[in-house]
């Protein structure tokens, strides 16, 4: 039964992916502009994440940018915040990875700590996505144990998309220059249709 689930969760993915790329495409490249100011990250992930949970359950949207607007201005207060938490974690703790990283080819008593720094990383990017999809949703109260919660009851799909993140990057970065439109094409929002 769950087998099943994975299964139409992924079917549901290739027919949005299908039936709404250019939308998606429209999508992520106002998402890009609207982080060009790099604050308003927080704001403008949420209105992400809402588009792309209308487009999941269904809700092809005839004007996706216009949709994207309305949420991204009324979110810009509450997930401000949430957005520069979103930074200054993300920079420490890719500070943390990339120093314990490097430091675990002298000792190996550096390899455990980079591994709890990668899983910590990875953990957090996982309640973060759900977290960004709570503020679209307009919940307020107790945000980041909400966000846990999603995380962890949808932990397979969570995984997926985190997935689907770390194989975007690793491909951009192993094809790079050849691969620069990926992310302003769909590299940003294909992970959230998971």
């Amino acid at each position: 039964k769950e087998d099943k689930k994975r299964l139409a969760a992924l079917g549901t993915f290739f027919e949005i992916l299908r039936e709404s790329l250019w939308g998606l495409v429209k999508l992520n490249l106002l998402f890009l502009l609207t982080c060009l100011p790099v604050i308003t990250l927080g704001p403008a992930l949420a209105a992400l994440s809402g588009c792309m949970a209308k487009l999941a359950q269904g809700d092809l949207l005839e004007q996706p940018c216009r949709f994207y607007l309305k949420l991204f201005r009324q979110s810009f207060r509450r997930a401000l915040p949430w957005g520069i938490v979103t930074l200054l974690l993300g920079i420490i703790m890719g500070n943390a990875l990339l120093y314990y990283g490097s430091r675990a080819g002298e000792s190996l008593l550096f390899i455990p700590i980079t591994s709890l720094t990668l899983v910590g990383i990875l953990f957090l990017w996982g309640i973060l996505m759900h977290l960004f999809f709570l503020l679209a949703d307009g919940v307020q109260d107790d945000l980041f144990r909400k966000a846990a919660f999603h995380a962890a009851q949808r932990m397979g799909q969570t995984l997926i998309a985190i997935l689907i993140s770390v194989l975007m990057l690793g491909a951009q970065y192993a094809f790079f220059p050849a691969s620069a439109p990926i992310p302003v094409m769909i590299g940003i929002v294909l992970p959230a249709l998971v």
